[in-house]
């Protein structure tokens, strides 16, 4: 055994520091761990339950935005497609191409609405539509689009 004190205190502190540091470290992992669990993330656009489809419905009826003068969320047709069902069907364009409804095209009709026309309407989507609409609004009016979506009643 060492009996000089100098060196025993030196060996302690040392010990000390690398235990704190490993505190540290431990304690930083965990604060990284805790902050990328509680982050919502919209990179995967087609998970049910993300957003709040009773926000997203609001987004729909809000003067601004004002989704529902001209898409019916019961079926019924008037100056554009449905709600109802939209969300998970395929839509036939007035081109004659089709495309599955799901998250990422619905994003892309709301940054270009008169690009692709669904086959028997006109181009009447406001251009600046996508300009009205947080991403909070954008995950929300797709969790009502999803809710009421293909299959849904």
């Amino acid at each position: 055994m060492d009996s000089n004190p100098k060196r025993k205190g030196s060996t302690m502190k040392a010990l000390l520091v690398v235990v704190i540091a490993l505190l540290l470290f431990v304690g930083a992992i965990g604060t990284v761990l805790k902050m990328t669990a509680s982050t919502p993330t919209t990179k995967s656009n087609d998970v049910p339950g993300l957003g709040d489809p009773v926000r997203g419905r609001q987004v729909a009826l809000r003067p601004d935005v004002s989704c529902v003068t001209c898409h019916s969320d019961d079926g019924s047709r008037i100056t554009a497609p449905t709600f109802k069902g939209m969300w998970g069907s395929i839509v036939t364009y007035d081109d004659g191409s089709s495309e599955l409804m799901d998250d990422k095209a619905i994003r892309w009709t709301l940054k270009h609405p008169n690009e692709k026309i669904v086959d028997s309407y006109e181009p009447r989507m406001p251009n600046d539509i996508d300009t009205k609409l947080t991403e909070e609004d954008r995950v929300n009016l797709l969790a009502y689009l999803r809710s009421i979506g293909k299959g849904k009643n």
